[in-house]
C-alpha cells in the first residue's frame, strides 16, 4: 500500500487550505488490458497499426470529471471539466507516476480565481504513486528445492537494463539474448549478470555487491543462493 503525496494545486497556484482534508491510502492493484481507444462510428480499435500494446492499471485516480455548472434553465451542463481530468504521467526513471484529482470532489472549495464561470468548483490536487519493480518468479527461492530457470535469468536481465539505463549505462549484450523455456542456465548467463551490476553499482557510485563462489563453467554447480544474492542487490539498488 502507498500512500498518495498530496501536492501543490494542479493550476500552479498554493492550496490556501493548510490541512489535508480526508487524505487518503490506496493499493496499487495491478492488471493487464489490450490498448484499444473508442473510434467514434467505427467500433473499438487498436491502438497503433497492431495489437501490441498493454496497458498497466496501477491505481484509481478517484476523479469525478463531470461539470458543476448549471445552464440557463438551472438544468447541470453535460460534459467533463478539463481541470478534472488526471492527466496522469510517469516519470523518466518508471520510479513515479503523478497525476490529478479531485478525489471525487471531497478535497474542498477551489479558489474563486479558479471557477472558471462554475464550470469547476472544487479544488484538484497533484498525487504521486510510488511504483515498484514488481516481484520474481519462484520468490522466495527454497535452497535444494527451487530448479534454477530461464525466467529467472531474463527477470534479472531486465531489471538490470533498468537500471543500467536509470544510471546512463547502455543495456548488456546478454549471451543468448533469446533465452526461454526450456533453455540451459549457463554459468556464463550469472558471470554477464554479476559484471552488469557491479557496472551499474559503480555508475551509481555505490560499493559494489558481493556475491558467494567464483562461477566457472563447468566446475561450478548454479545454486539457488547465486540467484537470490542478484536478486537482493537489484532491489536494494532500485530502492535507492
Amino acid at each position: 500500500m502507498e500512500t498518495l503525496e498530496r501536492g501543490k494545486n494542479v493550476r500552479g497556484k498554493s492550496a490556501k487550505k493548510s490541512r489535508w482534508t480526508r487524505a487518503r491510502k490506496i493499493t496499487l492493484a495491478v492488471s493487464v488490458t489490450v490498448c484499444l481507444s473508442l473510434v467514434g462510428g467505427y467500433g473499438w480499435r487498436w491502438w497503433g497499426p497492431t495489437p501490441y500494446a498493454t496497458v498497466w492499471r496501477f491505481a484509481h485516480h478517484r476523479s469525478d470529471t463531470a461539470r458543476d455548472d448549471l445552464d440557463s434553465n438551472g438544468n447541470p451542463i453535460q460534459g467533463t471539466y478539463f481541470w478534472y481530468q488526471p492527466h496522469a504521467v510517469v516519470s523518466p526513471n518508471g520510479r513515479w507516476a503523478l497525476f490529478t484529482s479531485n478525489w471525487e470532489k471531497t478535497l474542498g472549495d477551489a479558489l474563486s480565481s479558479e471557477t472558471e464561470s462554475g464550470a469547476g468548483l472544487y479544488r484538484t490536487d497533484v498525487f504521486i504513486v510510488a511504483l515498484s519493480a514488481g516481484s520474481f518468479t519462484d520468490d522466495p527461492l527454497i535452497t535444494a528445492g527451487t530448479i534454477v530457470r530461464a525466467v529467472h535469468i531474463t527477470e534479472l536481465r531486465s531489471r538490470v537494463d533498468v537500471l543500467r539505463v536509470r544510471y546512463g549505462l547502455a543495456t548488456f549484450a546478454w549471451t543468448d539474448p533469446g533465452l526461454g523455456p526450456g533453455s540451459v542456465v549457463r554459468a556464463t548467463h550469472l558471470t554477464q549478470l554479476r559484471t552488469a551490476l557491479d557496472q551499474t553499482y559503480q555508475a551509481a557510485g555505490q560499493p559494489t555487491p558481493s556475491f558467494t563462489d567464483t562461477i566457472a563453467a563447468g566446475v561450478t554447480i548454479i545454486r539457488g543462493v547465486h540467484l537470490q544474492e542478484l536478486r537482493d542487490a537489484v532491489v536494494a539498488l532500485e530502492g535507492s
